[in-house]
């Protein structure tokens, strides 16, 4: 192991009771115990880490992180691989995607929270980031990479007027609504639509039951709040 140039490092996730675990102090073996004795020679260690663990604790805990990969699939953010090396330069994210052909988002971890957000109403396109994105929580990033607004710092959906080709899926806005059973409804005429909750204050499972309607594609019913205030439905169709 001394003279390894490259280490990569797959902690068990149970404990000795068999209870599932996910704080890097935690797991064995131990990495931050070991980590002096990995990189004293010049190693870059890779270390395979739990989808739950928050990615600023994981920094923190492991400084000589110079680079993270978030890998999501399926609509579900899967592994995190922590890159750490003495010497190590300021953390880059990279949030992949390994179930279609979204483009990859990189970003500065540092720099990030320097940038702004930029808001908007819903206009003719709305963006769902894919799930590595938003476990990376990369909002400013992508206003600052991509020619969108977001639609409240709490509700994490992007907006453009042009069609762009973005890290998540894109949707078609048909309808801005009130959170009012008839009107959606009325606006639905019978179609079935996914239902789908960010930032909304009601929970889902009463909204659902309250609007009661079958769920399907292409139409998307998005629940939010937006940045001016307030609550809309907005009904949406997939594009991509």
């Amino acid at each position: 192991m001394d003279s390894a140039e490259l280490i990569f490092i797959d902690p068990s996730r149970r404990s000795d009771s068999g209870k599932k675990i996910f704080r890097i102090e935690e797991l064995q073996p131990n990495v931050i115990e070991l980590k002096e004795k990995l990189l004293r020679n010049g190693a870059h260690v890779i270390v395979k880490l739990a989808p739950m663990l928050d990615i600023s604790e994981g920094i923190r805990q492991l400084p000589e992180t110079f680079r993270v990969d978030v890998l999501s699939w399926k609509g579900e953010c899967r592994e995190l691989l922590f890159h750490i090396k003495k010497g190590g330069s300021s953390p880059q994210i990279h949030c992949h995607d390994l179930d279609g052909n979204v483009p990859s988002l990189t970003f500065d971890y540092y720099k990030a929270s320097q940038l702004s957000l930029s808001f908007s109403e819903p206009k003719k396109y709305i963006y769902e980031p894919h799930a590595s994105v938003r476990k990376a929580g990369a909002w400013k990033s992508i206003c600052d990479q991509y020619p969108v607004s977001i639609l409240h710092a709490n509700t994490h959906l992007f907006t453009s007027d042009e069609k762009i080709i973005f890290p998540g899926r894109c949707f078609e806005l048909l309808e801005v609504m009130p959170y009012k059973k008839e009107i959606i409804l009325e606006k639905l005429a019978g179609r079935n639509a996914q239902m789908v909750f960010y930032n909304f204050p009601e929970e889902p499972v009463k909204v659902k039951k309250k609007i009661n309607v079958k769920s399907g594609e292409p139409l998307y019913l998005f629940f939010v709040s937006l940045q001016q205030g307030g609550t809309s439905v907005l009904l949406t169709e997939f594009v991509t």
